[in-house]
């Protein structure tokens, strides 16, 4: 009985607290670094983060990285803030953090 009740409370749990780390804010090729920008923006602002402004992007074959300003003590802690936005579908996905 009590082995029930703790499956069923840390599902209750865990199903609470699943949030997608990807968004599409609009579903369209991304074909400059500007558009990139703007459709990061636009996931930090759903998601309601109140990252800083934007330090570089990264252009790679397959996405964009924008990389946000980070506070020094956070950087060494966690990395870089940054998210990728994919060329193909204007998919924005968080970058996994230490």
């Amino acid at each position: 009985m009590y082995k029930i009740l703790i499956l069923l409370f840390l599902f209750s749990c865990a199903s609470n607290n699943i949030e997608p780390l990807s968004t599409v804010v609009e579903n369209e090729n991304v074909e400059t670094e500007k558009r990139a920008i703007h459709l990061a923006q636009k996931h930090l602002a759903i998601r309601n983060y109140g990252w800083a402004e934007v330090s570089q992007v990264i252009e790679n074959p397959e996405f964009y990285r924008v990389e946000f300003e980070t506070p020094m003590q956070e950087k060494r802690l966690l990395g870089m803030r940054a998210l990728t936005v994919s060329k193909e579908n204007g998919l924005v996905s968080s970058v996994k953090r230490r």
